[in-house]
C-alpha cells in the first residue's frame, strides 16, 4: 500500500465456508423450529451458526515472494495450508495441504519453498513439519513437547530455529502442566538437534537468527499456567507492505472503541478501560489489560500498550545480549528496522525512535518482506487480508 492507503483482500476459503454453512442453516431451519424440534432436541438457534462460522479463521501467514503468501487456515472440522496471490484479489486460493485429523499453526518458507509449520493432532503437542508445495508432509519433532514458531535462519536455510517447551504428567500419566519454553534449533539436512538457549525461570520465544549470524528473540517470565492457549489473534504485516489477518473482535476491543473521537490524545485508551477488569489469555498468559497498561505508563512508555513491560525483544549477537524493546508480543525485521507490537500499537523502530505505523489491539503475528519495506504499509482487518 501507499501512503496510508487500504486494500482489502477476501479469502475465498474463509467466504466460501462461511457461505457453505448458512445456506446449510437455512436449508435445514425446518426441522428446528416449533415445540416438536425443541422436544426432541433438534431446536437450534441463530447462535449456532454464528458459532459455526465464528471457527473459521486465519491462524498464520508466511511468504518469501513480493507477491504469493501462505495461509493457515482452520475450521471447527478442518484445517490447511492455502497458497494466496495477493497481486490478484479475486483469484481463489489454492490449497497446498488440507487435513482433518491436524491443526496447522505458525509457519515460514525457505527458498526452497520448503515450509516450516507447526502443528497439532491432539490436545496437548504441537511439532513441527516440513511441507512442499506438492503436498509431502513429514513431521520433524515429536515426543511430549509444544513447539512453536519455526523460522528458517537467513544464514543458512537448512536450519530452523523454534521455541519449544515440555509437557509435565504425574504419576498416573495425568497431564499437570508446561514447562518453560526455550529456544533450540534443527537441522532438517544432518538431523542435528542444538539446545540454543533455555532456563527454569524464563520463556525465550519467538527466534530468528539474521544473515549475520544475530538472534532475535523474545523474553519473558515463566508462568506456571496450566494450558497454554494455541490460538492466535492473527495479525500479519509486510512493511511497507502490509499484509494483515484478524479474527474477530473481542467484547472488550469493541467497548475501547466505541464513541471513541479519533483526535483524541494518544493516551485516551487509559480512560477507556480504567472502570474495566477485563483479562485476557495471551499465548498462555494472564493479562490485566488496565493494570498494565497503568504500569507500563508508570515505567515512562513513550506508547504504552497492553503487553507486560518484563515481555523483552532481545538481540544476541557477538557483542552480547541487548534489549531492544519492552512491552512487545511479536516482532519482524525489514533490513535494520524492527516492526513490532506492544498489544495496542503496530511501531517501527529506528534505534530509539518510534512510530505508531496502525493502532490495533494485540497484533499477535507480524511477517515482514525486506525487499518491499519501502513502497507500502496497511491498516487492519477481520478474518480477511488487507494490505
Amino acid at each position: 500500500m501507499s501512503e496510508n492507503q487500504l486494500t482489502e483482500i477476501e479469502s475465498s476459503v474463509i467466504e466460501r465456508y462461511k457461505n457453505v454453512q448458512k445456506e446449510i442453516y437455512k436449508k435445514n431451519e425446518w426441522k428446528r423450529k416449533g415445540h416438536g424440534a425443541m422436544f426432541m432436541g433438534a431446536y437450534a438457534s441463530q447462535n449456532d451458526v454464528m458459532d459455526s462460522l465464528a471457527s473459521i479463521r486465519i491462524n498464520n501467514i508466511a511468504g518469501k515472494s513480493e507477491n504469493e503468501i501462505l495461509l493457515s487456515i482452520i475450521s471447527d472440522s478442518v484445517s490447511g495450508i492455502f497458497k494466496k496471490d495477493i497481486s490478484d484479489p479475486d483469484e481463489a486460493e489454492a490449497h497446498v495441504l488440507v487435513s482433518n485429523d491436524k491443526e496447522f499453526f505458525e509457519m515460514d518458507i525457505n527458498s526452497e519453498k520448503k515450509i516450516a509449520v507447526s502443528f497439532s493432532d491432539n490436545a496437548l503437542e504441537k511439532h513441527l513439519a516440513i511441507v512442499d508445495f506438492d503436498s509431502d508432509f513429514s513431521a520433524i519433532t515429536e515426543g511430549d513437547s509444544f513447539d512453536s514458531n519455526p523460522k528458517f535462519s537467513e544464514q543458512n536455510e537448512n536450519l530452523i530455529y523454534y521455541d519449544s517447551c515440555g509437557i509435565g504428567f504425574n504419576n498416573d500419566q495425568q497431564f499437570v502442566r508446561y514447562g518453560p519454553r526455550g529456544i533450540f534449533s534443527l537441522n532438517i539436512k544432518s538431523g542435528e538437534f542444538t539446545e540454543v538457549l533455555s532456563d527454569d525461570k524464563n520463556d525465550y520465544i519467538k527466534p530468528y537468527q539474521t544473515k549475520d549470524g544475530a538472534l532475535y528473540y523474545i523474553k519473558r517470565p515463566y508462568t506456571n499456567n496450566i494450558k497454554r492457549t494455541k490460538s492466535i489473534s492473527d495479525i500479519i504485516l509486510m512493511p511497507f507492505k502490509i499484509v494483515w489477518s484478524m479474527i474477530g473482535a473481542l467484547y472488550w476491543l469493541s467497548k475501547l472503541r466505541s464513541g471513541k473521537n479519533e483526535n483524541e490524545a494518544p493516551n485516551s485508551d487509559v480512560k477507556a478501560v480504567q472502570n474495566s477488569k477485563e483479562k485476557i489469555f495471551l499465548d498462555g498468559n494472564l493479562i490485566e489489560l488496565e493494570k498494565t497498561l497503568q504500569q507500563n505508563l508508570r515505567y515512562g512508555e513513550k506508547n504504552p500498550g497492553f503487553v507486560p513491560y518484563s515481555w523483552e525483544l532481545i538481540k544476541k549477537d557477538d557483542k552480547g545480549e541487548r534489549v531492544i524493546k519492552k512491552g512487545i508480543s511479536d516482532y519482524a525485521l525489514a533490513g535494520e528496522t524492527v516492526i513490532c507490537s506492544n498489544g495496542r500499537h503496530l511501531m517501527q523502530l529506528n534505534g530509539d525512535d518510534e512510530i505508531i505505523l496502525q493502532k490495533t489491539n494485540f497484533a499477535a503475528s507480524i511477517l515482514t518482506n525486506e525487499n518491499k519495506a519501502h513502497n507500502r504499509s496497511s491498516l487492519p482487518g477481520r478474518t480477511n487480508l488487507e494490505i
